[in-house]
């Protein structure tokens, strides 16, 4: 029974690893995702009215209707531009890639809530591996991605652009945009997805060290309450003992006032 329980302990461990990585990649990407002033602070830095040829409330317009079909599910459109069928069954191949993001976020947040709510009410916690918790080995996983993904965007970021369509497009080429033809890739410069990953990459990354710097703090805590307890449990043992040594000894005294 005791080794089914550690079992199950260390299962659920290695589970809250893999759950909290996934929550710390789907929240990074789920941020350029959902929060659109981050891409309208972008549009007079990166001279995009001038560029496309487009006003700004046209440009906002047709973002607006791009997020709303990929992250809530209404009718596609690009506001008043132009767009090819080609052009839209790459946004239905993107809509796939965000609604896996959501539902990773849920899922994970869920199964974390989980663990939480187990720990407090139930007893059942997640097992420490050589003295730190799940969430530091989540931390110290996920920090190997980003500095790779980043030198590489830094070195290459149209290899790295291109990469990152072949893997998670495979086979199709409906992501090269005719800029006459699908007008929306006018309004969404290269420099603005370089800004995105960026943007991911620190946040990925950030999480993933300050996790790290949690648990390296809580096992020196641990260390630190452990070797205070054991010097009280010997100060107090070594208390006792002098104390029972100077003890005078009542059956002597009897037996002199026996005499």
């Amino acid at each position: 029974m005791e080794k089914t329980k550690t079992i199950l302990g260390y299962a659920w461990t290695v589970l809250l690893i893999i759950c909290l990585l996934a929550f710390i990649i789907a929240f990074a990407f789920a941020v350029p995702i959902w929060f659109r002033p981050f891409y309208y602070m972008q549009i007079k830095p990166l001279d995009i009215e001038a560029k496309s040829g487009f006003s700004y409330d046209r440009i906002i317009a047709a973002y607006n209707d791009v997020l709303d079909y990929l992250n809530f599910g209404t009718p596609f459109g690009v506001g008043d531009l132009r767009y090819s069928e080609s052009g839209k069954s790459h946004f239905e191949d993107c809509k796939i890639l965000f609604d896996l993001d959501l539902w990773g976020l849920i899922v994970s947040a869920v199964v974390l809530l989980a663990g939480f709510l187990l720990a407090k009410f139930a007893n059942f916690k997640p097992r420490k591996i050589g003295g730190f918790d799940f969430s530091f080995y989540s931390g110290v996983v996920g920090a190997v991605i980003p500095p790779v993904v980043g030198i590489a965007m830094l070195v290459d970021f149209e290899g790295a652009f291109t990469l990152f369509h072949t893997l998670f497009f495979p086979g199709k080429d409906n992501w090269y945009f005719d800029p006459f033809e699908d007008e929306v890739i006018r309004i969404l410069p290269a420099e603005f997805f370089m800004n995105c990953g960026i943007l991911i990459i620190v946040i990925w990354f950030a999480l993933c060290i300050a996790f790290i710097v949690r648990g390296i703090v809580k096992k020196k805590k641990a260390a630190i309450a452990a070797s205070s307890a054991t010097a009280v449990s010997a100060s107090s043992d070594a208390t006792f003992g002098a104390a029972s040594a100077t003890e005078p000894d009542g059956s002597g005294k009897g037996s002199e006032s026996d005499a």
